[in-house]
């Protein structure tokens, strides 16, 4: 899952920040996100994009865009410590799934690399270099 949703960022490439106001902006201008981008009001209830685009034109509240900012940043880092975590997970299971096979060496490719140098190190092999 993880690899796709890669693959699907290298073909989108990165946006920086204000790229990314740009998007969410169109997004909500289309009628395809029913929140403000900038000060997250729920504006479901307006009638048309005319309406939409008015409140975005309009939307100037600083406290308000700045609550929502801080709140988006909170998203952002729960969902960053969430992947880690699974990350984290993911590489104990695999650890486990190779212990359990018996931990040869046909089983390797169960590991990830920093498992693989860690197994390496644990066997006091040199862990440097690029193969």
């Amino acid at each position: 899952k993880r690899r796709r949703t890669a693959a699907a960022l290298r073909r989108q490439g990165s946006m920086d920040a204000r790229a990314s106001a740009v998007h969410e902006e169109k997004l909500f201008l289309l009628g395809l996100r029913d929140a403000c981008p900038r000060c997250g009001e729920s504006l479901e209830g307006l009638p048309d994009e005319e309406a939409q685009r008015k409140h975005l034109m309009e939307c100037a509240d600083v406290v308000k865009i700045a609550q929502h900012k801080a709140k988006q940043e909170r998203l952002h880092q729960k969902a960053a410590e969430r992947e880690r975590r699974e990350g984290l997970q993911e590489e104990v299971a695999a650890t486990a799934a190779w212990a359990l096979m018996g931990g040869q060496s046909q089983h390797l490719w169960f590991l990830s690399e920093a498992q693989l140098q860690k197994q390496c190190a644990d066997v006091g092999l040199d862990t440097s270099g690029t193969k």
